[in-house]
């Protein structure tokens, strides 16, 4: 005993240096951790002290907050370095144990020491712990500050009143400054080698102008006469494509002669990028409107109003940029946004009253009847908040309205011109031929991905419109991307792009080899067509499951989780889903054992028919009537089925006939066996046989039964035998027999000499 507790003084004087050592340099870790808190915590103070000053500006704010961020971001990192050094220490102290009572043992004194020093380095890491969770935990609260000031200083920026559009005074103040900017942009050109630019840049822009007017409209001419209402949209969308991108090619081809001639400096690059961009939103509008109006997707007087529309927005668009670099007053933007957007707001009202007004169209335009009351609505507030003075408010509005029905129709045109090619692709790699009402699960899956991409590359440009700062977005898209963390898991717009790239990619390698076994391999074989088709059933579900699974795992959730969570919904299932699981588990018995298959004919409680598909929850089955009965696969299994082609297609057939007492029976059966034996129909084997049957009241029966080699021609062949039946007894001269009755007349007053002849 005495040797076993010297042992493990010896262990803690070792461990004791040990820890001493590793205290040490501990310890000059926290001296520098102290200073950095320090540091961290006088500039979270300082701007703590600005925010409370109501003068600070926007432009400051998105300063303070970009610091801000970035000392959360580090605190939060110390905090994940200094928790696990603080789980080390409490760890050391509690594999120590508690220390001895008074009345007990001291202990030795290196175990003292190591107490000791332990128990104050746990103090010590503790309080920069406590210090950085503090300091982060006000840096997110000042950030949210911050959020709330910006959110103010938009909204007070927004409902600002100006002077009225009334006031004499606005309009004469503003008119010197009018004339002092029309005059530094003509100004402007007197620079020669601007002036040749300009037409050069102007020729440039004609003739790829031309260009993009005249190609594909031909084309699309021929193409809108022969296609269906619902295929316009999709036409003219893809018609827009290469003219599209004739404009920009000649917007960057201007823009690089620009920076050759060295026009582009670093005051006016923006002013210059921003005239070139609205120049090809004109001509994409122009474009696009005309493309519409062909194709009778939107009214005729609705394209000039969207391009007159469009010039007024890059007009004023100009001019805000320009009188930024230039320094105009307020003044003179407060009028110029009273003109623009009374302007924009009469010419919509006008044009939306005509239309509500006007008769009803029977046409199916890009904008419905009821959207212009919307309009109407929109043209009204805008006059009405420049009566009270809300300028900027009604520059809002127009603004938003402009970029936001843009943004709406560029989505739209970019979804039109590559769905087609979704549809082809799912067209050539699905096993069978897809027609208009099949399943198309590569096309549903495409497109479901394409919107939903499309939807969130929307997402920043909507927050940009409505007064988010790009460098908030930026910020966000950036998180949002690298992603967030939900307990254990890392949840990403990557890690979903990357799990739904791993989905598409395997159903796509899942179909490519169903069409290859299908069309290539398969057909090679000896295999039944139904065969063939249950065995690139299968294998389409276990693609799927195994795509699924992959991009669940890509996506970034533990498999092994989602098991126990499997495990633990059985139950639920098992009482919930009882039916649904018994149809799941009957479809693949009927897919693997196959007793039934495509193509049988069936008879089941449901009805009668020709089995068409065979799913994993139900099968189609066709009556002859041309209806489908849809069948739980738990009933084909559970219940009593007749499969009339279950091993083969053979069957017999019997058909009766019936001759009258005077023909000779013999006679009638060796007719009959002629007739059916010359019928090339019918099978030699085994033989057709003709049976006397029975005496019936008023016919000898006779019953033929022969076999055919496709029993789903039953009822062709049946018929024909009966056409072949009454020509042979017509030639014979057989009576086919129909109800007789014979009368015997025993007594009849009054009648006795009538049977007699007399």
């Amino acid at each position: 005993m005495k040797l076993l507790r010297c042992f493990s003084y010896l262990c803690l004087v070792v461990f004791s240096v040990h820890s001493s050592a590793v205290a040490a340099q501990e310890l000059i870790n926290q001296e520098a951790t102290k200073l950095w808190l320090k540091e961290k915590q006088e500039t979270i103070e300082l701007i703590s002290q600005q925010l409370a000053d109501n003068t600070i500006d926007k432009a400051r704010l998105l300063e303070l907050r970009q610091t801000l961020r970035s000392a959360r971001t580090e605190l939060q990192y110390k905090v994940d370095v200094i928790k696990p050094v603080n789980n080390s220490v409490q760890a050391d102290l509690a594999d120590l144990g508690a220390a001895p009572d008074e009345d007990a043992p001291p202990e030795p004194d290196n175990i003292q020491k190591l107490r000791a020093e332990l128990t104050n380095e746990s103090l010590i890491i503790e309080g920069l712990l406590t210090q950085a969770e503090a300091l982060t935990s006000k840096s997110s609260r000042l950030l949210e500050k911050i959020t709330s000031l910006r959110r103010t200083l938009f909204l007070d920026g927004l409902f600002e009143r100006q002077m009225a559009v009334f006031n004499t005074t606005l309009w004469k103040t503003a008119e010197e400054p009018f004339y002092a900017q029309f005059s530094n942009y003509k100004g402007i050109f007197y620079d020669k080698t601007l002036r040749s630019l300009s037409v050069i840049s102007g020729c440039i822009l004609l003739v790829v102008f031309l260009f993009a007017t005249l190609v594909s409209k031909k084309r699309l001419t021929i193409k809108l006469q022969n296609a269906g209402r619902e295929h316009v949209f999709r036409l003219v969308s893809a018609s827009l494509v290469l003219p599209f991108l004739a404009i920009g090619l000649g917007l960057l081809f201007i823009y690089q002669l620009f920076i050759s001639q060295g026009i582009v400096t670093e005051a006016n690059h923006l002013l210059i990028q921003k005239v070139l961009m609205l120049t090809g939103f004109l001509f994409a509008v122009y474009l696009m409107t005309g493309r519409f109006l062909k194709a009778a997707l939107i009214r005729s007087h609705l394209r000039y109003l969207i391009c007159v529309v469009a010039l007024l927005f890059a007009v004023d668009t100009l001019l805000l940029e320009s009188g930024k670099i230039i320094g105009v007053p307020i003044e003179l933007a407060v009028v110029q946004s009273y003109i623009v957007s009374l302007t924009f707001a009469f010419i919509l009202g006008l044009f939306s009253l005509f239309v509500l007004i006007g008769p009803k169209e029977t046409k199916d335009y890009f904008f419905p009847r009821k959207i212009f009351v919307v309009f109407l609505t929109i043209s009204l507030s805008i006059i009405i908040f420049n009566v009270f003075g809300y300028a900027a408010l009604s520059r809002y509005i127009f603004e938003g309205f402009v970029l936001i029905f843009s943004l709406l129709a560029s989505i739209l045109v970019i979804r039109a011109v590559i769905r087609p090619y979704f549809y082809r692709l799912d067209k050539r790699f699905s096993q069978d031929n897809i027609g208009e009402d099949s399943e198309q699960v590569i096309y549903f899956w495409l497109c479901l991905s394409l919107d939903l991409i499309l939807f969130f590359i929307c997402l920043p440009f909507v927050a940009g419109i409505f007064g988010t700062e790009w460098q908030y977005i930026q910020e966000t898209i950036k998180q949002a991307f690298f992603g967030f963390k939900v307990g254990n898991m890392t949840i990403s717009i990557s890690n979903i792009g990357v799990g739904l790239l791993v989905f598409l990619t395997l159903l796509f390698i899942t179909r490519v080899i169903q069409r290859i076994l299908d069309q290539k391999i398969l057909p090679k074989t000896n295999m039944d067509t139904s065969v063939r088709q249950s065995i690139t059933q299968v294998l389409g579900y276990v693609g799927l499951i195994i795509a699924l699974m992959a991009s669940i795992s890509a996506v970034g959730f533990d498999l092994t989780n989602l098991a126990l969570i499997a495990g633990a919904l059985s139950v639920g299932i098992g009482f919930g889903l009882q039916s649904i699981v018994s149809n799941f588990v009957s479809g693949l018995i009927l897919l693997f054992e196959r007793p039934i298959k495509v193509g049988d004919w069936l008879i089941t409680n449901s009805g009668e028919g020709i089995v068409k598909k065979i799913s994993v929850r139900a099968t189609v089955v066709e009556t002859f009537d041309r209806t489908s009965i849809i069948v739980p696969n738990a009933e084909l299994i559970s219940s009593s089925v007749k499969n009339w082609t279950h091993a083969d297609r053979v069957g017999r057939v019997i058909v009766n006939v019936g001759v009258s007492y005077s023909s000779d029976p013999q006679q009638v059966r060796d007719l009959l066996m002629d007739m059916i034996t010359e019928n090339k129909d019918v099978l030699k084997t085994p033989k057709p046989t003709v049976l006397f049957k029975d005496f019936a009241d008023s016919a000898l029966i006779f019953e033929i039964r022969f076999f055919i080699s496709n029993i789903q021609e039953i009822f062709s062949i049946s018929s024909q035998v009966r056409f072949d039946i009454w020509e042979v007894f017509k030639e014979a001269g057989v009576e086919i027999s129909f109800p007789q009755r014979d009368l015997h007349i025993r007594t009849a007053p009054g009648l006795e000499g009538v049977f007699d002849g007399k």
